[in-house]
């Protein structure tokens, strides 16, 4: 037996690659922090955490988490009930609604994150941005339901308190968070290159 694998040939356009105000830097090494803030209530919790600061802005994650009903094993073989289950579950994640304030008023809704665009001679939006970079979700086996979002905002914030509103329609009653941005600024100071 023998195979003929095709001769290669290089492509003849560029990959769509993001333009590098929508994403963080690749020839940084982030600096960390311990940021970690949490709303729970019986109904559901929100999140944030896993902060990477760069010299020109920041990521950061947000996850919110349901619990999810046990399902019989009838229900189990259903596949139109596990579809619908999912697309509810699915609806009440977007109904989260995360508001990040610096402390000079700029104002950032997760809810309203777009993704980056491919073509990396898009220009810059004028004023600060957040950027959807990744939206994953799924369930912890059968007790929980979560999605992920992970967000790049363009600039690093002002010295002083930044403040999070965290509401979710239904599930969470508003909840107002901060933290100080001298942990952002001062892991920006050790943001170093990878060679």
């Amino acid at each position: 037996m023998s195979f003929v694998f095709p001769k290669y040939e290089a492509p003849k356009r560029q990959p769509l690659v993001a333009p590098a105000w929508s994403r963080p830097p690749w020839d940084e090494v982030p600096g960390l922090t311990s940021i970690r803030l949490e709303v729970v209530g019986t109904r559901g919790s929100v999140r944030l955490h896993s902060v990477e600061v760069y010299s020109r802005g920041f990521l950061m994650t947000v996850e919110s988490r349901l619990p999810q009903r046990r399902l019989s094993v009838s229900e189990l073989r259903s596949a139109e009930r596990l579809h619908r289950d999912s697309a509810h579950q699915g609806e009440l994640h977007d109904r989260l609604s995360v508001q990040v304030t610096f402390a000079d008023r700029t104002a950032f809704h997760v809810e309203q994150a777009k993704w980056a665009p491919h073509d990396p001679a898009a220009l810059e939006p004028s004023g600060a941005q957040i950027v959807l970079l990744d939206h994953s979700g799924g369930s912890s086996g059968d007790s929980v339901s979560f999605m992920n979002r992970r967000l790049w905002f363009t600039r690093l914030p002002p010295p002083g308190h930044v403040a999070i509103v965290v509401s979710w329609k239904g599930i969470l009653a508003a909840r107002r968070l901060s933290f100080e941005a001298k942990s952002i600024l001062d892991a920006a100071r050790t943001v170093a290159p990878p060679w």
